[in-house]
């Protein structure tokens, strides 16, 4: 069957499972049939560009905290990005069959990947409770799979226009994120203050901060080498809201970890000072209407003095130390096989006698402590293969832009190393969808062109 065949084919199917599916809903008085008129849209166009998909992909995952109405499959909630990456798989598979392209390829991170599944798989065998353990492993099975497939699904001459519209989509979550927040107490003090953070669309001010982290250094870095008036208004928004969403957020882990990457980020925009200057008097200028200042520097300052705590009203940094020693405990005990994807939270109410009772809040005790010795290199492998893929690819990229994101790739992931230090996030799922978006520089040859040559939207003139 020829390729405009197979096309016409696929349209003439799609359209008439879209007309069965809304026709059946209609008789019914459903809603749904508008957004399956959406859904089959977005999957017919992403059939002939699946950078699309990618687009919707990156956009279901900031949604992931409003998952898929609460519906589970083999007692696993069905979030927004396991169904979107799901979709993007099945129709990047029917694509790639059609067309006879390749389905998956391997990455430079492919044997990492596939080494820390294992012994997450292989530490199932000394939980206690497998049906917990294995929802860590669906998840980060998914997490596997999204690497792959959005690295083989964006095409290379598609990257830049990629990375712009996914700023275009970021910037609006951010504004929403400052502008509105919970406003209902009207008169509050500092140990009241604290709790009304910008939590974005994650939900939660801390994942919300590690996304802007992970992300923004990555995006910044595309935009400063592009050059279309969409890119420069959204770069302009995005140095101005990215430190303003992470403060807000009142993350002291988030605080903590961008302003380790803040020269990373000043070496990105050493040729916009300009918008540097901008950022700095909008900061100054917006903060003190968007936070209680005096809120934020007690919060922020119980790194200094933890004893601070006790006008917070609450004692998050020393239920972490005692979340550390009972990590620490285990490894003494369990050092070789660990006690079990899953089961730190419980295994750290045994050892402490009832007083540590959760997840451990730091990504590499958490894999020591549940998968042990062989769980811990595995990770580790994997960890040193992502460094060595983007630092190679600052010094060896096949052309300036891509060397410029590898960058950015290299801010944005030491942050969010930082961030694994206090938040558990082995399936953090933007992480590993960055990671393969990034990952696609390694398939660009010394001849591509720096603009794309098949942009996602048109180009100014």
């Amino acid at each position: 069957m020829t390729e405009g065949g197979s096309g016409q084919l696929v349209l003439i199917v799609g359209a008439i499972l879209l007309g069965v599916a809304c026709s059946a809903l209609a008789v019914s008085g459903a809603w749904i049939p508008l957004v399956v008129v959406g859904g089959f849209t977005v999957v017919l166009l992403g059939f002939y560009q699946p950078a699309l998909l990618v687009l919707v992909t990156f956009t279901a995952i900031l949604n992931d905290a409003a998952g898929a109405t609460g519906l589970e499959l083999l007692g696993l909630p069905i979030t927004a990005s396991k169904l979107a990456t799901a979709i993007l798989l099945v129709v990047w598979v029917a694509r790639a069959t059609v067309r006879r392209d390749r389905i998956l390829g391997w990455t430079p991170v492919s044997m990492g990947l596939l080494l820390a599944l294992s012994t997450t798989v292989a530490s199932l065998a000394v939980a206690l409770q497998p049906a917990i353990g294995f929802r860590a492993v669906a998840s980060f099975a998914m997490c596997v799979v999204l690497v792959h497939i959005a690295y083989q699904a964006t095409p290379v001459d598609q990257l830049k226009p990629l990375l712009r519209w996914m700023t275009v989509i970021l910037v609006p979550y951010m504004a929403w994120s400052i502008l509105f927040l919970d406003r209902d107490v009207v008169t509050f003090t500092p140990d009241q203050a604290w709790q009304i953070r910008g939590v974005g669309s994650f939900g939660d001010p801390n994942d919300w901060s590690t996304a802007l982290i992970t992300i923004g250094p990555i995006l910044l870095a595309s935009l400063t080498r592009d050059r279309t008036w969409t890119a420069r208004v959204s770069q302009i928004a995005l140095v101005i809201l990215l430190p303003i969403c992470v403060f807000q957020s009142m993350s002291r882990a988030g605080f903590i970890a961008f302003v380790l990457i803040i020269p990373g980020l000043l070496y990105i925009l050493r040729g916009n000072r300009w918008i540097l200057v901008a950022a700095g008097v909008a900061m100054l200028a917006l903060l003190p209407s968007l936070i209680d200042l005096d809120a934020a520097a007690l919060r922020y300052g119980s790194l200094l003095d933890p004893t601070l705590e006790a006008d917070l009203g609450h004692g998050s940094l020393t239920e972490r130390r005692g979340l550390l020693k009972a990590g620490v405990l285990m490894l003494q005990q369990n050092w070789l096989t660990g006690v079990g994807v899953g089961m730190y939270r419980f295994h750290a109410a045994y050892v402490t006698g009832g007083y540590a009772f959760k997840v451990a809040h730091n990504t590499y005790l958490s894999i020591a402590a549940e998968q042990g010795v062989f769980g811990a290199l595995a990770h580790l492998y994997l960890f040193v293969s992502i460094a060595y893929f983007v630092i190679r690819s600052v010094t060896k990229a096949a052309t300036a832009y891509h060397r410029t994101i590898a960058v950015g790739a290299l801010v944005g992931f030491a942050g969010f190393a930082a961030m694994a230090a206090t938040l558990n996030l082995e399936t953090f799922a933007l992480f590993y969808f960055i990671l393969g978006i990034v990952l696609v520089i390694g398939r660009a040859a010394p001849s591509d062109e720096q603009e794309s040559a098949e942009p996602l939207a048109a180009e100014p003139a």
